[in-house]
């Protein structure tokens, strides 16, 4: 059985609302439909936060897989982490990613 739209929705609005308490400027992101809003958050300068970027983006993936894995009974954490740990540092600029 696969998550719906909705369901993943909330899960990541409750990743985010986690996140936003112990990194308080992810607070102005926002869910809108199915998308995050990041418009408030680069209006109030949320940006400068970048020397915490990859402990924030850690923390978040870290906690969308514990919910993930909490979820689906474990199912996917298995699967999920072997193909995360086939990526490298600096994988997304090799490809021509954009930030």
């Amino acid at each position: 059985m696969t998550l719906g739209e909705v369901t993943l929705t909330a899960i990541v609005d409750r990743v985010l609302y986690t996140a936003s308490e112990k990194y308080s400027f992810l607070s102005a992101l926002k869910i809108d439909g199915t998308r995050i809003c990041f418009d408030d958050f680069r209006r109030q300068g949320a940006v400068q936060h970048g020397r915490h970027l990859h402990e924030v983006v850690r923390f978040v993936l870290v906690e969308l897989l514990t919910v993930l894995g909490n979820l689906t009974d474990e199912i996917l954490t298995s699967a999920l982490h072997a193909e995360l740990s086939k990526v490298a540092p600096g994988d997304a600029d090799a490809e021509g990613a954009t930030s």
